[in-house]
């Protein structure tokens, strides 16, 4: 007869854990926004205030966050195979 497996129990240092991560996640998607208009403008060799550099602001951001969501079902497959083993 097969033991039943046990689950793992989520202790209030697990989600200090997770809520850490959690907060760093979010700090990361938002630390380029007071630069990226400089950024931008630099690159286009334009003014802060033109319409092309808001235009490709969004699509800056946009992109980061769909590529975040998107490698992070990657990210965590190859965690699972490759990362620390209990």
């Amino acid at each position: 007869m097969e033991e039943p497996l046990q689950r793992p129990r989520l202790t209030k240092r697990t989600l200090f854990v997770l809520g850490a991560m959690n907060l760093i996640d979010c700090i990361n998607a938002t630390l380029m926004m007071p630069y990226v208009d400089r950024m931008v403008s630099g690159f286009l060799d334009s003014s802060p205030e033109d319409p092309l550099v808001a235009h490709w602001i969004g699509m800056l951001i946009g992109v980061y966050s769909l590529c975040e969501v998107l490698f992070s079902v990657f990210w965590g497959y190859v965690s699972d195979r490759m990362g620390r083993k209990p």
